[in-house]
């Protein structure tokens, strides 16, 4: 009977503890809760009116008090980050067909062997281990809601946000694969869970370590340039509209979400994603902008940017890069590799 249960519900059950395994303190936060906290106290409601009774009792209620305060701001914490991630839980599915391979321009263009999303989730499980285990004396924890920070590994510069994002960087997995000559997906998982190999290529003193950073590093600065021309430009933009603001970098949990910036305006948080695009064309005044790889977006302010910002033109003091930019506000509909704008601001050349 028991098997026939679980035979049932395998995919809920698998999905959950794929949660569990990553946040083990929710785990313990739920085993405390159901079989000590509930069986003892039905409610908050219930635990303040315990602690009333005792009131006369000033050290006993102050003491009680606390515990029942401090446990109901750590139980809210990780309820709501539990609302957050379940949906994402329920949608992982560890039989999806995943390719190791090389991408150019969001295309695969050469194929090493397909793995599944289960294998990657195990591989990425335990190259979040041994970084945290290698990395922690050097002030790292794998948390992505902190913003990107350098940090030394023995004298050894690494970001944070690279040190993340290795735990499921597909170039890396490529080129890690290509060097070992690996060519299917059992290889590929028994190599990559024994850590003398994941130090060789996660390790500040590993053989394969600079190439792997390098990776990374490469994959953040493309993007780097064009992001503050964006920034510069829109910042110049709000100000000639008699508004100053400050943008701020993003936690790596919204670098991950699509959010590239953030500021506040009129007391209002506003969010800004930047992205690169291939060609733009006005179509009975709807703007189509063409972009590689899978598009989203999550934000309230979408900045498009072309050009390779050789060259600078001052204008008052004000150095602006050669970039074409599109800027355009929510709502911004997507169609496979196109942004579709009904409203936009442009400036440059290709799009004026």
């Amino acid at each position: 009977m028991l098997l026939i249960i679980l035979s049932k519900y395998k995919d809920k059950l698998f999905r959950y503890c794929y949660y569990f395994y990553y946040k083990p303190k929710f785990s313990a936060f739920l085993f405390v809760y159901c079989f000590f906290f509930i069986p003892r106290c039905f409610s908050s409601l219930l635990c303040y009116r315990f602690t009333c009774l005792y009131a006369n009792n000033k050290k006993r209620f102050f003491f009680v008090d606390k515990i029942r305060l401090a446990f109901n701001i750590y139980s809210m914490k990780y309820l709501l980050e539990f609302a957050q991630y379940a949906p994402a839980a329920r949608k992982f599915d560890p039989a999806k067909v995943e390719v190791i391979g090389k991408f150019e321009k969001g295309k695969l263009v050469e194929e090493l062997f397909k793995t599944t999303a289960g294998t990657i989730s195990e591989i990425g499980r335990k190259i979040i281990l041994m970084t945290n285990e290698w990395y922690a004396p050097f002030g790292y924890k794998f948390d992505l809601d902190r913003v990107k920070k350098d940090l030394s590994a023995d004298g050894v510069v690494i970001s944070n946000e690279h040190l993340m994002k290795m735990a499921n960087n597909r170039t890396v997995f490529y080129h890690i694969c290509k060097s070992e000559k690996i060519s299917n997906s059992a290889d590929f998982l028994a190599f990559m869970l024994d850590p003398v190999n994941l130090k060789k290529y996660y390790h500040w003193t590993g053989a394969g370590f600079r190439d792997v950073h390098n990776i990374l590093k490469n994959a953040s600065n493309k993007g780097e340039a064009g992001e503050k021309a964006a920034f510069g430009f829109y910042k110049w933009l709000m100000k000639q509209n008699g508004k100053s603001i400050s943008i701020l970098p993003p936690t790596l949990r919204e670098d991950i979400a699509g959010i590239d910036g953030k500021f506040y305006l009129d007391g209002k948080l506003k969010t800004i994603q930047v992205k690169p695009y291939e060609a733009f064309v006005i179509e009975g005044g709807i703007g189509k902008a063409t972009c590689n790889g899978s598009l989203s977006m999550n934000t309230d302010i979408l900045i498009l940017y072309k050009g390779r910002g050789m060259k600078a033109v001052k204008d008052k003091g004000y150095s602006m890069p050669d970039f074409s930019f599109v800027i355009s506000e929510a709502p911004v509909e997507i169609d496979k590799n196109q942004f579709i704008l009904t409203s936009w601001q442009a400036k440059g050349e290709k799009v004026a």
